[in-house]
């Protein structure tokens, strides 16, 4: 008998490569939640506090503030007309290698923002019993990206262990509170909060009122002969009625403060992953900055090292679970370092890269932005497709303009168009109609049927051009818009 060895090609996919994998495709607050929970469950894991500057919260530098070192004592902090600081030297540290202790993070500079659920939980306070504070946590945290609560009731009560009656008492509350309509469980009951928070204002408030409760069909359709007949109003009185609507309310609570959905939420509690800002007279006319490689001094447990040191070489006496244990979790603690460390490594890889491609999109706005495939951007940076996936999968990344993006925008190659139809709606002296669109963009050298400018006229939130014409009002605001424009909505 005979044995014969062969050669096989077996893909072997390690541990390291799974656990990086995974905390790639993380978002900045999964990757904070995913944190938490590995301090929490491997006691050889630590993340220690760092000492903070006691004037202006700044993690100190060799004992030093960065913030306040630079500025003077009694100085204040003062930014430029785009928003930059003045002072730029307090940039200069961010060439230390990864991983250095005496390092600060960057993101405590920048003014924390309020979220909706903050904002919300805040005015309720005052409002809840004790026993209702859990159920309006839930409602705040079940909030859809437009400020309804569409949980079914059957449901959080069954989440909550309460009666669905004691929910709907604290839905009532929120009813009252900032931004008007928020808790809403559809866009009409929305509306309809709105208007009873408003006085009644020059005789339209009671119509208003009849026409979204008794007329919501028609006016979805903004059927105005249809309404007049309901109510028996004229026409013109139907018109300036919903005109009042347009102008008054709301259909979406939450973009009054905290605008668009997901990722493209400039205003609300969205955390940039990636942080590009510009360096006048610099060789390099942008850098980046990863924040989480300033955010988490991630390190193994000193006493845990000690104690495995002090096994090996016989001066403590240990039984095999606790040798076992050691082990263990020592393992565990340097397999996830090292895979946190990778995810900030491929950030910046990437980010470098779609800086150098996209330097005219950063200069000049979206209608530059340069088509991008992740197969090109991966092929540009020597990695595999899919880990350019997992990079910009449910990233953010905040422009020299501290304006904060979906990281995927930079490979949608409809933004450009995008942005000149909001353009042409913006200019436009009355409603023009998807058609009239179409042809306004092909004389500007963008050939789009008129189903694909509906199309994209929807995706930035821009109402059809009849409902444009019967408002008489930009009462809906798009999902973005130019920043040359962005006053005017």
């Amino acid at each position: 008998m005979y044995q014969t060895l062969s050669a096989r090609n077996d893909v072997y996919i390690t541990p390291q490569a799974i656990i990086a994998n995974a905390l790639l495709q993380m978002s900045a607050l999964e990757l904070d939640q995913a944190v938490s929970e590995a301090l929490a469950e491997n006691p050889a894991l630590e993340m220690p506090s760092p000492v903070v500057c006691p004037r202006c919260g700044t993690p100190l530098a060799n004992g030093i503030c960065p913030l306040c070192a630079t500025h003077g004592r009694n100085a204040e902090i003062r930014r430029d007309e785009d928003g930059w600081w003045n002072d730029d030297s307090r940039w200069r540290t961010r060439n230390i290698p990864l991983g250095e202790e005496d390092d600060f993070d960057p993101l405590t500079l920048v003014a924390a923002e309020t979220t909706l659920a903050e904002h919300m939980l805040e005015q309720l306070a005052p409002l809840l019993e004790p026993d209702e504070l859990e159920i309006a946590v839930y409602i705040t945290d079940s909030l859809d990206v437009h400020g309804f609560f569409t949980v079914p009731l059957e449901e959080a009560a069954e989440h909550l262990h309460c009666t669905q009656e004691r929910i709907e008492a604290v839905l009532a509350k929120v009813h009252t509170i900032d931004p008007p309509g928020v808790g809403a469980r559809s866009v009409q009951e929305g509306l309809l909060i709105q208007l009873a928070q408003l006085e009644n204002a020059n005789g339209y408030t009671e119509p208003a009122r009849r026409i979204l409760s008794e007329c919501w069909d028609s006016f979805s359709r903004l059927s105005l002969d249809a309404i007049a007949r309901r109510l028996r109003l004229s026409e013109d009185d139907v018109s300036e009625t919903i005109t009042f609507i347009g102008r008054n309310l709301n259909p979406f609570p939450a973009n009054i403060n905290w605008s668009g959905p997901g990722p493209r939420s400039e205003g609300g509690s969205l955390q940039p992953d990636i942080i590009v800002r510009s360096r006048p007279g610099s060789e390099s006319k942008y850098e980046i900055e990863i924040p989480d490689s300033r955010r988490y001094r991630l390190r193994v447990n000193g006493l845990y090292q000690q104690m495995a040191r002090d096994i090996r070489a016989g001066d403590c006496q240990a039984t095999y679970a606790e040798s076992e244990h050691l082990r263990e979790h020592l393992a565990q603690a340097r397999l996830f370092i090292n895979c946190v460390r990778q995810r900030w490594q491929t950030l910046e890889r990437i980010a470098l890269a779609l800086v150098d491609i996209q330097e005219e999109f950063l200069d000049k706005g979206y209608r530059h932005l340069r088509p991008l495939t992740r197969s090109e951007l991966a092929d540009i940076v020597g990695v595999h497709e899919s880990t350019v996936g997992r990079a910009v999968a449910n990233k953010a990344i905040m422009l020299p303009n501290n304006r904060i993006i979906p990281l995927s925008d930079l490979f949608d190659g409809s933004l450009a168009v995008k942005c000149v139809i909001e353009e042409i709606v913006l200019q436009e002296n009355e409603a023009l109609s998807d058609q009239k669109i179409a042809d306004v963009l092909q004389s500007r050298g963008y050939n789009l049927a008129r189903r694909t400018v509906a199309k994209y006229r929807d995706a930035v939130g821009i109402p059809p051009a009849r409902v444009r014409a019967a408002l008489k009002t930009r009462a809906w605001r798009p999902l973005w818009v130019p920043p040359e424009h962005a006053g005017a909505f």
